[in-house]
């Protein structure tokens, strides 16, 4: 049996701390610390589609505690190309209240509900590196 309860806090996005307490045979604390930065360029269409390419670089520094000391650095490096494709549907219905007295007054009641429908299909590779 391994039980396993994490507490994490991410700044910004791009700092990541993590408190692990983990029970399996023994019982082990595990603190990560992690920076990130991702960097995403997107080129998109007129007719709905878009083409995005991110790239994540982040290191993490991770000490654990489980009767002995050990500590890993560990480098990824994540790569992401995405194709997307947006379509709008739209349905709009109105109604129109109007009041005969002296001048016609009217008054219109619409109703719009727009939905978009996204297909996306991505390649990704990632590289890592650890020491420990």
């Amino acid at each position: 049996l391994y039980v396993c309860a994490s507490l994490c806090l991410s700044v910004c996005g791009f700092l990541h701390v993590c408190l692990s307490v983990c029970q399996s045979v023994s019982l082990s604390v595990c603190l990560s610390v992690c920076l990130s930065v991702t960097v995403c360029l997107s080129v998109c269409l007129s007719v709905g589609a878009c083409l995005s390419v991110c790239l994540c670089l982040s290191v993490c520094l991770s000490v654990c505690v489980s009767p002995s000391v050990s500590a890993c650095l560990s480098i990824s490096l994540y790569l992401s190309v995405c194709l997307c494709l947006s379509v709008p549907f739209c349905l709009s219905v109105c109604l129109s209240v109007c009041l005969s007295v002296s001048v016609r007054l009217c008054l219109p009641v619409c109703l719009s509900l727009c939905i978009s429908l996204s297909v996306c299909a991505c390649l990704s590779h990632s590289v890592c590196l650890s020491v420990c």
